[in-house]
């Protein structure tokens, strides 16, 4: 392993800046500076897409999330329930960086590969690539101050998407005022609870029938979060135009006033996260079977009810059978995979794109 990993493992603090993109329909671009202050907390000043701002601070000891809209003056306090020790110690993104470091040292079957030299802002590196738990990343450094300059990073989770970290600074002194949880004085506050226990079988058939639900039967194209998740938003805004237009008295012309498109615009985002999370988790667990899982999805053009038409299927850990979800939601046994044309095999979460 190059020396320039050493900051990174060592570091009692570090900041540095974040770049995520996001392949279309639509193409997004966020950036952002993080500040870790220790395993368990960290802040996120975002810029996003609209060049609005946020703010994200994570307690990960206190199981708690506080985001910041300035403009608005609105804050989210997320409590995340059922998180395990384990969990907390992998949950911040820098924490699971400096994790695959660390299983890049001493495990065998975590990938590791040279990518040679190149020049990155004016400066010669050199590079390796990580390949572990559903994560790719390579990494760059100077080698001759031994400091990092660059790492990229995609997920098999996400599948479009690719975060770019640089221009770190380690051991800088860091306010803790900066890391609480508790909103500003003058925030309107809203709550929300997460269930993050680890996922299992049932909540995959629970992210179909979620998705169907929207979708008037139709499964996703493919178990790709991006696009389901935009799937998502554009279906529940739907619905709520329609039920908008349905309360409307059929000669009222009055627009909403503030007040009542604040409501409105809670209201979506409340019933947006009841689908997208227990979608985020059924793909999630897709997502993290093992190789030889020999896990598919063939639920394209297939709708909700076909009991005969199987969607899913892998086979469990120590298992000698496969489990098979139909389109019904229904689930059996089988010695074999079914045979069914085009079924995609679901990326390896240890081989996402790179």
């Amino acid at each position: 392993m190059a020396d320039f990993v050493a900051p990174i493992l060592e570091a009692k603090t570090v900041k540095y800046k974040a770049t995520t993109e996001m392949k279309g329909p639509p193409a997004v671009t966020m950036r952002s500076e993080v500040m870790v202050l220790d395993a368990a907390r960290s802040r996120q000043e975002m810029e996003m897409p609209d060049k609005s701002k946020a703010v994200m601070i994570f307690d990960w000891g206190r199981g708690k999330s506080l985001t910041l809209d300035p403009a608005t003056k609105k804050a989210m306090i997320v409590t995340l329930a059922n998180l395990t020790k384990e969990q907390v110690s992998q949950q911040d993104q820098f924490a699971m960086f400096r994790s695959i470091l660390r299983d890049a040292q001493d495990k065998p079957d975590v990938k590791r590969e040279t990518l040679g030299e190149q020049e990155i802002d004016g400066r010669r590196v050199v590079g390796f690539r990580v390949t572990s738990r559903g994560m790719v990343m390579s990494l760059w450094g100077d080698p001759k101050t031994g400091v990092p300059v660059r790492a990229e990073v995609t997920m098999a989770m996400y599948a479009k998407a690719k975060t770019t970290l640089s221009d770190f600074v380690f051991n800088v002194h860091m306010d803790e005022s900066l890391f609480s949880i508790e909103p500003p004085a003058g925030y309107t506050v809203q709550n929300m609870k997460v269930d993050v226990s680890p996922t299992e079988e049932k909540d995959l058939i629970a992210a179909f029938r979620e998705y169907s639900k929207l979708t008037g039967g139709a499964f996703p194209d493919s178990l790709d979060l991006q696009s389901m998740v935009q799937m998502v938003a554009k279906e529940v805004g739907k619905k709520l135009a329609i039920e908008m237009l349905a309360e409307k008295p059929a000669r009222s012309k009055e627009k909403p006033n503030k007040q009542q498109m604040q409501k409105l615009t809670e209201a979506g985002m409340q019933k947006t996260m009841d689908v997208q999370i227990p979608v985020q988790r059924g793909l999630l667990f897709a997502l993290m079977l093992p190789t030889n899982a020999d896990a598919h999805y063939a639920g394209k053009g297939v709708s909700l009810g076909a009991a005969d038409k199987p969607i899913f299927w892998y086979r469990p850990k120590d298992a000698k059978k496969y489990r098979v979800i139909y389109a019904d939601l229904s689930v059996r046994d089988a010695d074999t995979p079914p045979n069914v044309p085009n079924a995609q095999p679901v990326p390896d979460p240890s081989s996402p794109k790179k």
